[in-house]
């Protein structure tokens, strides 16, 4: 899960792809953050591609809310190829710590979820909520045990290239002991409807220290979609360089448009919330410590 030899993030507000769900104000709450610009040029292994990446936060020292609602638009070019055989994913970072400044937290502690997809942009309907302690180590993250996934199909109505608006959350927990719950839910392109994916409560599973992944342990939340967008060069990252850590609504000329639309399009942000008020029985729950 989450691996592959090159990624692509995709971050933009652009017209690649087919905007059935526009990007009302009624989703991304009034006021809330405006993304900002990462990297766009990524070296791993022997293969390099372009990347696009949009994260909440700019320079590496700001710290997350302990306790977040997020929201997504993103969504997979139409042609893209995944670095795997059939695919690839999607990835929703909850808790992101690449870039993290902070003493002992660069590449640590991350949450993703991964919506996978296949060759071409269809999605296959799957979905995958894992933790990664260690990036320099091991960037496949551990899929959390038991987790209770549900309403999957709702993801497969998206058709190659249109964006899926989704709403996720991460809340520490006292519920049943020491813990981090986690939500997802993804809007039915149909009719509006909000289908939950997942509720679930993380204890450690017996494999990682859930007290990494509590609080402000985090400098942010990102989206990415793993694949390889063809046509796009290093030349045409270096173009685009100069827009590293500036909001996705900054100005940009002509030509930074379409190259910007090569790689694809979305959105996120976020509230502060409260931690959870254990007042509702989650769908599932882990492994404790």
């Amino acid at each position: 899960m989450f691996q592959g030899k090159f990624t692509i993030l995709i971050n933009i507000l652009l017209n690649d792809l087919i905007l059935k769900n526009s990007m009302a104000s009624d989703f991304f709450p009034k006021g809330s953050p405006v993304a900002f610009y990462g990297q766009f040029w990524r070296k791993q292994g022997s293969k390099k591609a372009g990347t696009i990446e949009f994260n909440t936060f700019k320079t590496g020292h700001e710290k997350a809310p302990a306790n977040a609602q997020l929201y997504f638009e993103v969504g997979v070019p139409k042609k893209m190829k995944g670095m795997k055989k059939n695919g690839d994913e999607v990835t929703l970072i909850y808790k992101e710590n690449h870039g993290n400044k902070a003493k002992g937290k660069d590449k640590m502690h991350n949450i993703k979820v991964g919506i996978l997809y296949k060759n071409g942009g269809g999605y296959t309907g799957e979905v995958e909520l894992g933790v990664e302690d260690n990036h320099k180590k091991n960037s496949n993250p551990k899929k959390l045990q038991g987790v209770n996934y549900q309403n999957e199909d709702v993801i497969k109505k998206y058709k190659p290239g249109e964006l899926i608006r989704a709403r996720g959350s991460y809340q520490d927990t006292n519920l049943g002991g020491e813990g981090v719950r986690y939500k997802l839910e993804v809007q039915d392109p149909s009719s509006g409807d909000w289908k939950k994916i997942f509720d679930h409560i993380d204890y450690g599973d017996g494999n990682h220290k859930i007290k990494n992944y509590r609080g402000s342990s985090a400098v942010g939340s990102a989206v990415r979609t793993d694949g390889n967008v063809p046509k796009f060069s290093k030349s045409d990252a270096d173009k685009l360089k100069p827009l590293t850590g500036k909001k996705i609504t900054s100005k940009k000329n002509s030509e930074l448009e379409e190259l910007l639309a090569k790689l694809g399009q979305g959105r996120m942000s976020f509230e502060k919330i409260k931690e959870d008020d254990e007042q509702k029985e989650p769908i599932s729950r882990g492994k404790k410590d």
